[in-house]
C-alpha cells in the first residue's frame, strides 16, 4: 500500500491530481487550491490507498493528522470521496476541528444529503465521545438514552421535547443506536 509520496503536481483540477514522483505519475484524489505557479515545488502527500472490487484509488492529504481523520471517518454507505470533500470544504485539519461541524454545514457540501450528514455526525460524535462531547442531560437516565439524546441534539432536535415525550426507563435495555432509530422514526 502507498502511504506517502513526495513529488510535484503535474496536473490538478482542484480535485484530481497527477502527482509526479521519480518520473511516475500517480493519480490521487487531493482536494486542494494549490495555485498553478506552485505545481513545480516539491510537496509531501500523505496517502490512503482504497481498493475495491472494481478500482484502486489514492486519497492525498497535506498532513498525517488529516490522513488519520479521514481513516477514522470510514462510514458504511458514505463514499471515501465524499469524506475527503467534507474534510477539504469544512477545512478540517485536526481532530479538534470536528467539534465545530454541524448538520447544516455538512448538508451544504456538494453531494451530501441529510441522511449522509446524519451518518457523518453520528460517527463524529463517536470519535469525540471520549473528549466529553456529550452534554450532561440527567444522570438518572440510562446511559444509552443520554447518549441518544445528545446525538439528536447535535443534529438539531429539541432536547426538552425528546425528554418530555418518552419515559427514558423504557429504553434501558436498548443500545444508543436502537434508541436513536426509534426516536427519529417517532419524531412526530
Amino acid at each position: 500500500m502507498i502511504g506517502y509520496l513526495k513529488g510535484k503536481i503535474l496536473f490538478s483540477d482542484g480535485e484530481n491530481v497527477i502527482f509526479l514522483v521519480n518520473d511516475i505519475g500517480y493519480e490521487v484524489i487531493f482536494y486542494n487550491n494549490i495555485p498553478r505557479s506552485d505545481w513545480d515545488k516539491i510537496i509531501d502527500l500523505f496517502v490512503v490507498t482504497k481498493i475495491s472490487e472494481y478500482s484502486q484509488q489514492l486519497y492525498g492529504f497535506g498532513t498525517y493528522e488529516e490522513r488519520k481523520i479521514f481513516l477514522s471517518l470510514d462510514i458504511s454507505g458514505v463514499s471515501s470521496k465524499i469524506i475527503a470533500k467534507i474534510l477539504y470544504i469544512l477545512n478540517i485539519k485536526k481532530i479538534e476541528d470536528l467539534k465545530r461541524v454541524n448538520l447544516d454545514e455538512l448538508t451544504k457540501v456538494p453531494g451530501v444529503g441529510k441522511t449522509t450528514a446524519i451518518k457523518v455526525m453520528f460517527r463524529i460524535s463517536e470519535i469525540l465521545k471520549k473528549d466529553n462531547f456529550f452534554e450532561d442531560i440527567n444522570s438518572n437516565y440510562p446511559k444509552s438514552f443520554e447518549e441518544a439524546i445528545s446525538y439528536l441534539v447535535k443534529l438539531g432536535f429539541n432536547k426538552d421535547v425528546l425528554i418530555a415525550k418518552y419515559d427514558p426507563n423504557l429504553f434501558a435495555d436498548l443500545t444508543t443506536e436502537e434508541i436513536i432509530k426509534i426516536l427519529i422514526r417517532n419524531k412526530n
